[in-house]
């Protein structure tokens, strides 16, 4: 996901959100539903690719277009945003289902801001170690 395609609202939504979803007690999951919650998160984040990658197609619409456009954006980036949190949310059944979930939120929520390629860095010797 590029820098600027969530909008500065839904930002700020994330922001009251986080400690929110950061202190909640995660409940036990299974194997099938960290799969379950992992196929979820999948298809929120191609659709919401998609829609990004078609979002040009609307910039020589009307204004109420654009505003529809960036609505439906948004609710993308918060479907996307809601399933990594749940993915995040549950334990994960296996170190290739942290490696995995680590990889999401490292691509999704970190890699823009990880100048030092710190975090970037921890990832690869997680996948390095873990042989993959």
């Amino acid at each position: 996901m590029q820098p600027g395609s969530c909008s500065r609202r839904w930002f700020i939504g994330v922001a009251v959100a986080v400690p929110v979803v950061a202190s909640a007690a995660a409940a036990p999951r299974t194997n099938q539903e960290w799969h379950h919650l992992r196929a979820e998160y999948d298809l929120a984040r191609s659709r919401h690719e998609l829609f990004l990658a078609h979002d040009a197609s609307v910039a020589d619409g009307s204004a109420a277009d654009i505003q529809k456009a960036e609505e439906y954006a948004d609710e993308l980036c918060s479907q996307r945003f809601g399933a990594l949190f749940a993915l995040v949310e549950s334990p994960a059944p296996s170190l290739d289902a942290l490696r995995v979930t680590f990889r999401h939120v490292y691509e999704d929520l970190l890699q823009h801001e990880d100048h030092e390629h710190l975090i970037g860095s921890i990832l690869a010797d997680l996948e390095r170690l873990g042989g993959y």
